[in-house]
């Protein structure tokens, strides 16, 4: 019993990291979704981002989602984001005219996102996992990346 215990234990660790240590540069110039079925990526308590190929309709991001509305955000350099609201039952993409930001604190480990200078999420990493996003291409791989727990928390970075 044990050393099924053990065995199962250290599985987890290979698979889950938690309390991530992150870094700027980490985030910097990459590509992230959530879903937002009813507005859950600027409501809910706890979000998870996946990491993506940095295309505006990455291939399987709606299989992934199961067909539900989803956000993608693009961190680049100097604390500019795009942000884009998708919609699968409409067909729509749309992004706010207006000017999007984001900042990483790597003291607090807090990631905030901002919508013309208003903060449109505030967020603690919890955990970080490996994932699949399922081609929907013959002869195309599926992309391993990356899952991120988020904890929502205020501007000041607690909860």
């Amino acid at each position: 019993m044990k050393t099924i215990l053990l065995l199962l234990l250290t599985l987890n660790c290979f698979t889950s990291k938690g309390q991530v240590g992150f870094n700027k540069k980490y985030f910097e110039n990459t590509a992230w979704a959530s879903k937002n079925s009813d507005s859950l990526f600027f409501k809910a308590d706890t979000i998870t981002i996946i990491k993506t190929t940095g295309r505006l309709n990455s291939p399987g991001m709606k299989e992934y989602f199961k067909n539900s509305n989803f956000v993608t955000f693009n961190p680049g350099k100097a604390g500019r984001m795009k942000f884009f609201m998708h919609y699968e039952h409409e067909r729509v993409t749309i992004t706010l005219i207006g000017t999007y930001k984001w900042n990483f604190d790597k003291a607090s480990q807090v990631l905030n996102l901002f919508y013309n200078d208003v903060s449109i999420g505030c967020f603690v990493a919890i955990s970080e996992t490996a994932t699949v996003i399922p081609s929907v291409s013959i002869g195309v791989p599926d992309l391993k990346t990356t899952a991120v727990l988020l904890k929502r928390v205020n501007e000041t970075g607690s909860k």
